[in-house]
């Protein structure tokens, strides 16, 4: 027989280390799943470390904020990948030329 251990939601809160409220709003959204049996929500143990597990942090290898500029391996040594922040920055100096070049003159005349 395959028998889950099961937890209440005031035994899931407390498995989880979060107030009961939050469980039952996790169970409404849909991210934590739950059998309602009754009145009351019936939860499997493993659901709630799958759904610790997928909280885990992951660093996303793209994120600009979270690393420095590295040599591009698909090229040479001397080539460098340039931030995305470097190119938005001036894009955006572009952009304001641009715009004040479009701008008529506000000069009062003398």
């Amino acid at each position: 027989m395959n028998a889950f251990k099961t937890l209440s939601t005031a035994e899931a809160a407390n498995y989880l280390k979060c107030h009961k409220d939050t469980i039952l709003e996790l169970v409404k959204s849909g991210e934590l799943p739950a059998a309602k049996i009754g009145r009351s929500h019936v939860f499997v143990v493993s659901d709630l470390v799958n759904f610790i597990r997928s909280k885990y942090f992951q660093r996303n290898p793209f994120d600009i904020n979270t690393r420095e500029s590295s040599p591009c391996l698909l090229s040479n040594e001397d080539s460098f990948i340039t931030p995305i922040s470097t190119l938005r920055e001036s894009a955006t100096a572009r952009a304001r030329a641009q715009l004040k070049s479009l701008k008529p003159n506000k000069s009062k005349p003398g």
